[in-house]
């Protein structure tokens, strides 16, 4: 259990009928998922008003409940807080934590890979440290400033994750947090309809470097271009990649069944790792997270284990295997060079079923569409071994041809797709598009055929 002192914690408080120092295991939006120890906090939605659940939250075991509604305060029995605004009052419980902590903070931002290397990074540092992460990919205002609150209160390294969708954000999540050591994964054309061009984008995660607090900053090797060297002042930087001039290097790629095994040189030594996962590209985010951890001192054993026990997380790169279907759930999300690095990893698995890639529409790519699509269907064209399933309102006007067929929506798509009665079956596109659902439809297909 950690403690919350209200009255140092909670700057915009109003009202409290509650000890002022509580214990408590979370913070909690959501009343539904509440357990006995949590504070939950009512949040005013566009729909619905989060003040309302208070009595779903107390019946859970909510030992504090915060109001920014005096209507439902007042309806409230003890233990309770009202404030002028919830989302402020979690995110000044969030700074009274980090100032109080004396952790060694990361921040990770990037187009692709972000949670994955900071799951990484958990999973090698904690067995050395003490060690806290953000919870899932909460990385906007309201997700850092929970993660935040919920932070352990005695704890070595704490790991958080930064998104962004608009310009400036990183820079007011990273002075939120102050970071020692600043990483940004690859980058790519994520939020491009937003920002324009891929300078922009690599500006807006760049700035990441801007509190005082910034020690290191680690980028990847192609990305270097974007950075203005004159921005660092005394930061020192440190790149990965597959180049030899790169602070770390990945020498070796081979693999048996399915683990990789890869070698990476950092400061002149060559060190040995396994992973297990579907999608070759997560190579790189262990060759970076690797990195990290030998230049924090971390010892090689430990790193080993960390990376060979690391698994993905629900919906990102997922395996699921019925008798005669293999389906690979990365529904989460879908960035170009994300699709690109998938279909690979498709093209590459050795199998003998035939082997198809579903792929929805990505999100946020206003005006960059047209460019972005057609190069995506002429890299699918040349990938002969992969029947390829474009599903989505842009693809409406395709003609199919070769390997390659289109569908307006998943209702025309779910008619094709019960002619197929085995296969590997790819599943990719942006959350938004909610493909998750295809992949319940594969599962309950193979589940039929199993009965059957």
């Amino acid at each position: 259990m950690k403690e919350l002192k209200l009255k140092e914690a909670i700057k915009n408080m109003i009202d409290f009928i509650a000890p002022t120092s509580v214990e408590y295991r979370n913070f909690v939006i959501n009343s539904k998922e509440v357990k006995k120890g949590d504070i939950f906090v009512g949040i005013k939605g566009v729909r619905n008003d989060g003040n309302s659940f208070y009595k779903e939250a107390y019946r859970n075991g909510a030992s504090l409940v915060i109001f920014d509604n005096p209507y439902f305060y007042n309806e409230a029995p003890l233990n309770k807080v009202l404030v002028k605004d919830s989302v402020e009052a979690i995110k000044s419980v969030g700074k009274w934590k980090l100032e109080r902590s004396v952790a060694k903070r990361i921040a990770i931002t990037g187009s692709m890979g972000k949670t994955s290397t900071k799951n990484l990074l958990y999973s090698i540092f904690s067995n050395q440290y003490q060690t806290y992460m953000s919870y899932k990919n909460y990385n906007n205002e309201l997700g850092i400033a929970i993660s935040c609150a919920n932070m352990e209160d005695e704890v070595d390294y704490a790991i958080f994750e930064l998104g962004t969708n608009s310009e400036g954000e990183i820079k007011t999540y990273s002075n939120y947090i102050n970071p020692e050591i600043a990483v940004v994964t690859k980058i790519g054309h994520s939020h491009i309809g937003n920002f324009k061009t891929k300078e922009n984008i690599a500006r807006e995660k760049f700035s990441i470097i801007s509190p005082d607090t910034v020690k290191e900053l680690w980028i990847h090797e192609d990305d270097e271009l974007f950075l203005n060297k004159k921005d660092l002042g005394r930061i020192k930087l440190f790149t990965y990649g597959i180049k030899e001039h790169s602070d770390v290097v990945l020498k070796s790629v081979s693999k048996t069944g399915s683990i990789y095994q890869f070698e990476v040189e950092f400061k002149g030594k060559l060190y040995r790792f396994e992973l297990r996962h579907f999608f070759k590209h997560f190579i790189m985010n262990a060759v970076l997270a690797a990195g990290i951890a030998l230049n924090e001192g971390i010892e090689y054993e430990y790193i080993f284990e960390g990376i060979k026990s690391f698994r993905p997380e629900e919906k990102r790169g997922e395996i699921i295997k019925l008798d005669d279907y293999i389906i690979i759930d990365d529904t989460y999300n879908a960035s170009f060079e994300s699709i690109i690095a998938a279909i690979d990893s498709l093209d590459e698995y050795e199998v003998r079923s035939e082997k198809f890639a579903i792929i929805g529409e990505m999100a946020e790519i206003d005006e960059f569409e047209d460019k972005l699509y057609s190069e995506l269907i002429n890299y699918a064209k040349a990938k002969k071994g992969i029947n390829f399933l474009f599903c989505g309102e842009y693809f409406s006007s395709f003609s199919s041809q070769e390997n390659l067929k289109y569908f307006k929506n998943k209702a025309v798509l779910y008619r094709y797709l019960e002619k197929i009665n085995a296969g590997v079956f790819l599943v990719k596109a942006s959350r938004s598009r909610k493909f998750e659902e295809v992949v319940d439809y594969l599962k309950q297909r193979g589940s039929k055929k199993n009965v059957i």
